[in-house]
């Protein structure tokens, strides 16, 4: 896998625009989680050759002007729907491409349902002496789990865009120095 990656601004109909510069900013910093030295979305999105739909020639331009190894493309899809109204799922890929020319080197899609939990919380029972379940002094051990968990479901399309962002980045190997 590359050393250094250029993260491409988002690609998708109907994303927001502050939407978009939110995860544009995760994805670059999950990326950097990962190991990988990341040039980030707007920095790219400033190249003088950038267009929405670069091509080879553009792209590898760009590579060579941050001293990149290779480039991180991404596209969200609402699928039923528009991405700001109930779509029936959200897709989105991920893909790495580096070399000349260009070829790919990693690639992921992944997709959710709106709804769909994707983070549970451990939220303790009902303190005796708090009204704040948070703040409870009562022990948590031994008092199951069913009650005691508040249970977070992708909602809006941008919850749904960043998780499945989170998963993606969780699938990319990690690069070790």
């Amino acid at each position: 896998m590359p050393a250094r990656i250029v993260v491409l601004p988002l690609r998708g109909d109907g994303v927001p625009d502050d939407w978009r510069r939110a995860l544009d900013d995760a994805a670059h910093l999950a990326v950097a989680s990962r190991g990988y030295a990341v040039i980030p979305a707007a920095v790219a999105a400033r190249h003088p050759a950038w267009s929405p739909s670069p091509d080879e020639t553009t792209l590898q331009s760009m590579l060579q002007h941050f001293s990149a190894d290779a480039v991180l493309e991404r596209e969200v899809a609402a699928v039923g729907a528009s991405f700001q109204s109930n779509a029936n799922r959200f897709e989105i890929t991920w893909r790495i491409r580096g070399g000349s020319p260009l070829a790919t080197l990693w690639e992921q899609r992944a997709d959710l349902r709106p709804g769909v939990v994707i983070g549970e919380h451990l939220t303790g029972p009902l303190g005796l002496r708090s009204d704040d379940p948070l703040m409870s002094d009562e022990q948590i051990q031994g008092r199951g789990y069913g009650s005691n968990v508040t249970r977070v479901r992708a909602t809006t399309p941008a919850q749904i865009a960043d998780d499945l962002q989170q998963r993606l980045a969780m699938r990319l190997p990690v690069r070790t120095p």
